[in-house]
């Protein structure tokens, strides 16, 4: 299961980068839940998937797929995915200007990717 869930916000995940858009937590669960027909990711808990999705396209894509995925209040991503992202390319964010930049920098690399 825990591989069709991954495989799920993945493929969804891309298709939203191919079309340049942004998904809330909640809204990424929901279309999980659908696609997958039954309950299995609550947005609560559905970072454990962005991490491992995150963590695998940075080593082969050089992005953090999970850039994609935002919160509804504050418009970005939330302070976990940052909190990661220091792990994954090694860098301390020191600002909230710098979380944002590093953002828009990884949107910009999905959006290339999938820019055809």
């Amino acid at each position: 299961m825990e591989k069709d869930i991954l495989g799920t916000i993945t493929r969804i995940l891309i298709e939203y980068g191919k079309q340049k858009q942004l998904i809330t937590y909640s809204e990424l669960s929901n279309l999980v839940n659908k696609k997958l027909n039954k309950k299995v990711v609550l947005p609560v808990n559905i970072h454990k998937y962005l991490h491992d999705i995150c963590e695998n396209s940075y080593k082969e894509k050089g992005f953090m797929l999970g850039a994609l995925v935002i919160s509804k209040k504050l418009k970005m991503p939330s302070n976990g995915f940052f909190k990661f992202a220091e792990k994954v390319v090694g860098k301390r964010f020191l600002s909230d200007d710098e979380k944002k930049d590093f953002w828009i920098n990884e949107l910009k690399k999905i959006y290339q990717e999938f820019d055809s």
